[in-house]
């Protein structure tokens, strides 16, 4: 999924946590969601700008698998879900 200015909030609400770049304002969104918030991981690109299926199913099992660093980034992925989707409910 693409992380994109204005979208990122609905994003986490969804519980999006690996996202593919490809706008520059996107890397600033990366960044956020990544290192600041650490609710996901940056899927990134092989050569030539394509994202293969290797790279997809790594950032996919670095998110889901068992590790303590996995289990920590879904607890803070879901706290900022419901704080989003709070958000961006009739009256949030």
């Amino acid at each position: 999924m693409e992380l994109d200015n204005g979208r990122s909030v609905c994003r986490v609400a969804h519980g999006c946590m690996a996202a593919a770049l490809k706008l520059s304002e996107q890397f600033v969104n990366a960044k956020l969601v990544e290192d600041v918030l650490q609710i996901g991981v940056k899927v990134l690109k092989a050569g030539g700008g394509v994202v293969d299926k290797e790279t997809v199913k790594e950032s996919v099992e670095s998110v889901v698998g068992g590790e303590e660093e996995s289990l920590g980034t879904r607890k803070r992925a879901k706290k900022y879900q419901a704080k989003a989707r709070a958000t961006i409910e009739e009256g949030g």
